[in-house]
């Protein structure tokens, strides 16, 4: 997995990114969680949380790990 600069934060993500627009929707908690497992054993630490809307759980998610 490479690893690039994010701009001139000095910070590093991974070229793969973990889009969760389907959370809550399509995707229920539990579902969710063990995505972002897989995710993480991956290397992947670029989560696009998407639209925060009422039904989009991908920050709600996110905050309960």
């Amino acid at each position: 997995m490479q690893f690039p600069k994010f701009g001139q934060t000095g910070l590093t993500v991974s070229r793969l990114i973990l889009g969760t627009g389907t959370f809550g929707k399509q995707t229920d908690d539990q579902e969710a969680h063990r995505m972002l497992d897989k995710a993480a054993e991956a290397g992947i630490n670029f989560i696009d949380t998407a639209d925060d809307t009422p039904r989009v759980r991908s920050a709600v998610v996110l905050k309960l790990l």
